[in-house]
């Protein structure tokens, strides 16, 4: 079954609107946060057994153990078995990794897949009635008193019955073992249809109004729950449960560690058989919440403690919280503890528990993520819990801090600070805004992280003409562990509405006025390349009778001999594609649960198929990932059947591919956990910023790989970029294949013309899911892709990390790739790599074979120079007389203006042919014209640059014309 489309709409109309307290560590996610959490090199969560005590799977598997996911519930919630392993019970439980929560549950916020959710549902009642739940899970439950009620994993809901006219009745809040009940009339709504929740601090019961709550459940009065109003409200995206896909609900155990003789985890949303099952039977049972706020004020009648003053101070990578209490007043009680909150530009606080030993003092705390401007928060409490919420203070930056040993506080950090802390917080978490298709883009590079540069560049943007224009983080929060990329940030507006200019020229006219920054900063424009074009015409095209048998490509790279010692279980490939279709040649291979949209922020990388080819290939990515990891027995079988693929929707075709949805791709795949990631698309200018993700990607040991492309001979980015391995094509005859980039980028080839994938149309019929044979190097990346996940599962990512190190891992594959590869005879090793793919061999090669600490690839020169500029139009065109000089002397020869100019200029030439010919013939041409038609047929020449002058920027033009 799946989730009518008029219950979807009415659960997305009524979705509760949450109000964190001030002090609230965690936020309603994903409960993916449980079973997918790790530290590379470090921590795994884990999926435990109580009844015998054995691990049975982890979020960073290990040999022999399998991956921890949603999926391997569901499989157990479903058949009762694990895949494999042993039978689900009662006794199995989620285990996640104590002393590191609060940083954990921040780190996967941050991710689109994870961040703000809720899980709906509608359940059918009496009277034609009808409740709509709204599920929500937290990775921890930290409130406790004493040793009374602290575990981990927490699920909590709230519903709300509606008529069968869908008009909503009464509404019921989940709160420790009991509910809480009102009308409809008698609850606080947003736009007239979303109830208010107010989150209680570290239990997160739900509550109807804000203040201080009493429990019943804690003995002498001791515990209260707190909530506040003090936060933005947050409205969690609805994710719908079908109990026909998601039967991890099914799942029998424990959402976490905790079991002892006070608390629990607690067991899953269906495992909660009353709320779950009898929802007008929890609500009867509920408490009437008019009537218990009335109770509550009677019960009030100790004086809370003290409100202190505070100030605030940047400490290194802390903040100095500074606290001072007035002395008590008659009737007041003494503060016992103080509990302190910072928030950073986006996402959840750090946070901290001190005690009080005096009425002043001081505490330390880590800053969240980010460069700030910080909130500090601070509470008070006594020893019956009462609370005293002082007056918040923000504090700057570190980039534009006082002296660290000056505290501040009162005000705000400025109008300019907070003006971007605006616009940060605006974008998208982990993505790029959406843009329109035809959005002006540059990305910029600063010379320095926080936020001063940040209002440089705000400074500088304001001054431009046009617009309006938007700045944000390209990567969305920053990552402590990736601080480079916070210094990327994307400038953007609408094109401009001006005939004969394209959004491609105004793009590059944006990032020209954008130099005014300086030689500090890097601005580079982000255009859409269409050079990679998959099932290009051939000459001689195979007829439909002489295609290759199904399984050629795999035999040629002896794949299934090398299935033989393992089939890549455990290992996870990420891939930056354009999604992904249901195609049954697809079923268990694909990881649906932390899949993206990289165009929209959803967490859902489902294809959109419109257009024909040549002008789309959306479902690219469905053919690709069955290369990749299709399983056995099917008419298609993958690289490495038994991995898992992400797929990460990074561009509606795969001929119209922007630098910057796929650098977020590609870190996107870093941050969940992605031991490979593989990229069938590449481009002609692609900036610093894919490089930048990149190089932190293979820092953190996955392995990075990507096509060297067609039908251009030029090896195209990122393949060419010296962090990532480029793969080349051959034919079924074990020769290079007609259309394959070629160059010293290339590291070994593999199968491209021909190669059998599972194909969708782009509309309905009868045959829209088939198998076909298709050409391009984004087919032979996937099959040294999948090796590499065969490599990685035969020796153990442990293993290998600890004898080469996670940044030498990238280096160690290349070499045993190129040294393993099959070399035919007359074999051209300068142009297309070493050989051709033999994962046979591969597995087999020894590890002490292969040397540790080899430099990975020289360093290739920096992109805004003209020797680069010259190189690559050499690349572009190597049949061509003079190449280089061509360029050269379209520019008139001066490096300065080659360098400023080149990369446009490169641009054109590699996305218009007319523009090429133009370019590289003279204009008597026929000697050039014969030397590009290995290219393509060029057109008639004409004196001087008319057809480029047409399409460049001012700045070009101003350059073609020697001004």
């Amino acid at each position: 079954m799946s989730v009518p489309k008029a219950d979807q709409r009415l659960l997305q109309r009524h979705a509760p609107e949450l109000r964190y307290h001030v002090l609230e560590p965690y936020r309603a996610d994903s409960c993916a946060e449980l079973t997918d959490s790790f530290v590379r090199g470090g921590y795994s969560n884990e999926l435990r057994s109580r009844d015998p005590d054995r691990v049975i799977a982890r979020s960073a598997p290990t040999p022999g153990t399998p991956r921890l996911s949603l999926a391997l519930l569901a499989a157990a919630a479903g058949k009762q078995y694990y895949p494999g392993g042993p039978k689900a019970s009662k006794t199995d439980y989620l285990a996640a990794h104590e002393g590191t929560l609060v940083q954990d549950a921040q780190r996967l916020h941050a991710l689109p897949a994870y961040g703000n959710v809720t899980y709906a549902r509608v359940v059918d009642g009496t009277a034609g009635r009808r409740w709509l739940q709204y599920w929500l899970f937290y990775l921890d439950n930290p409130f406790h008193v004493g040793p009374i009620g602290r575990h981990q994993g927490d699920w909590e809901m709230v519903q709300i019955a509606v008529d069968a006219h869908d008009r909503p009745l009464w509404v019921t809040y989940a709160q420790h073992e009991r509910g809480a009940r009102r009308d409809w009339g008698d609850v606080t709504v947003v736009d007239s249809t979303h109830p208010v929740v107010y989150v209680a601090k570290g239990s997160h019961a739900s509550y109807f109004d804000a203040g201080t709550h009493p429990r019943s459940d804690i003995p002498l009065g001791l515990g209260k729950d707190h909530t506040s109003d003090g936060l933005a409200p947050v409205r969690p995206a609805p994710r719908f449960l079908d109990p026909d896909v998601d039967t991890w609900l099914r799942w029998p155990g424990a959402w976490g560690a905790t079991k002892n003789l006070i608390d629990h985890s607690p067991a899953g949303p269906a495992m909660q058989k009353e709320r779950w099952e009898r929802p007008e039977e929890f609500h009867a049972k509920a408490v009437d919440a008019v009537v218990q706020v009335g109770l509550e004020a009677e019960a009030a009648v100790v004086a809370g403690p003290p409100t202190p003053e505070v100030a605030a101070a940047l400490a290194g990578d802390a903040l100095r919280v500074d606290y001072a209490f007035p002395a008590v007043a008659e009737g007041a009680t003494d503060p016992v503890r103080v509990e302190v909150a910072i928030h950073g530009v986006a996402g959840p606080p750090s946070v901290g528990r001190f005690d009080v030993a005096a009425l002043r003092g001081s505490v330390l705390l880590a800053r969240p993520l980010g460069d700030g401007p910080y909130r500090v928060e601070l509470a008070a409490y006594n020893a019956e819990d009462d609370e005293a919420l002082a007056v918040p203070i923000d504090v700057a930056g570190p980039a534009s801090a006082a002296s660290p040993g000056a505290p501040q506080g009162g005000g705000p950090a400025g109008g300019v600070a907070v003006a971007v802390a605006a616009a940060v917080t605006a974008s998208v978490p982990g993505a790029a805004p959406p843009q329109p298709a035809d959005a002006v883009r540059v990305v910029v590079h600063a010379p320095r992280s926080g936020p001063a540069a940040v209002r440089e560049l705000h400074h500088a943007v304001a001054a431009l003409a046009g617009g309006p224009w938007t700045v944000g983080p390209l990567f969305g929060p920053p990552d402590r562990s990736a601080r480079e990329l916070a210094r990327f940030q994307l400038v953007s507006g609408p094109a401009p509405d001006v005939a004969g200019t394209d959004t491609p020229a105004a793009t590059f006219a944006l990032a020209q006025a954008l130099a005014s920054l300086g030689p500090a900063w890097t601005v580079e424009p982000d255009v859409p390349s269409s050079v990679s074009v998959p099932d290009p015409e051939e000459d001689g095209a195979a007829l439909e009778d002489d295609l290759p048998p199904v399984a050629w490509a795999l035999k040629a790279c002896r794949l299934p001999e090398a299935w033989r010692l393992t089939q890549g279980a455990g290992v996870v490939i990420g891939q930056p594609d354009t999604g992904y279709t249901d195609h049954p040649e697809l079923i268990g291979a694909l990881d649906t649960l932390r899949d993206l949209d990289v165009l929209t922020g959803a967490a859902d990388a489902h294809a959109v198929l419109r257009g024909f080819p040549p002008a789309a290939f959306p479902s690219h990515g469905t053919c690709t990932a069955s290369v990749l990891a299709s399983r056995e027995p099917g008419q298609i079988t993958g690289a490495a059947p038994l991995a898992t693929v992400v797929p990460i929707r990074t561009a509606p075709t795969v001929i119209h591919v922007r630098n910057a949805e796929l650098a977020i791709a590609v870190n996107y795949a870093r941050t969940i956990g992605c031991h490979v990631i593989s990229i069938s698309m590449g481009g002609v200018l692609y900036p610093g910023s894919l490089r930048a993700a990149i190089r932190r990607a293979v820092a953190d040991g996955v392995i990075v790989l990507a096509a060297a492309g067609q039908p251009l001979p030029l090896v195209v980015e990122p393949a060419s970029y010296p962090e990532c391995i480029a793969v080349g094509g051959t034919t079924s005859a074990g020769e290079p294949w007609l259309l394959s980039a070629r160059g010293e980028e290339v590291a070994v080839s593999a199968p491209a013309k021909k190669v059998w994938v599972a194909a969708t149309g782009n509309h309905p019929s009868p045959d829209q899911y088939h198998v076909a044979a298709h050409s391009g190097t984004s087919f032979a990346v996937a099959l040294v892709a999948g090796s590499a996940a065969l490599w990685l599962a035969h020796h153990g990512q442990d293993v290998l990390i600890k004898r080469f190190g996670a940044a030498g891992l990238q280096g160690a594959f290349r070499w045993a790739v190129r040294h393993t590869a099959t070399v035919p005879p007359g074999w051209d090793t300068r142009h297309h790599g070493a050989g051709i793919l033999n994962a046979e061999a591969l597995l087999q090669l020894k590890l002490a074979d292969i040397p540790v600490g080899k430099p990975a690839r020289p360093s290739a020169p920096r992109t805004d120079t003209a020797a680069w500029t010259l190189a690559r139009a050499a690349a572009l065109a190597p049949g061509t007389v003079d190449a280089a000089a061509r360029v050269a002397a379209t520019l008139g020869e001066d490096d300065a203006v080659i360098a400023a100019h080149g990369p446009e200029l490169l641009y054109r030439m590699a996305e218009h042919a007319d523009v090429r010919a133009e370019v590289l013939a003279p204009a008597a041409g026929a000697a050039a014209a014969r030397d590009s038609a290995a290219l393509e047929e060029a057109p008639a020449l004409v004196t001087g640059h008319p057809r480029l002058a047409a399409l460049a920027s001012p700045g070009l033009r101003a350059a073609l014309s020697g001004e």
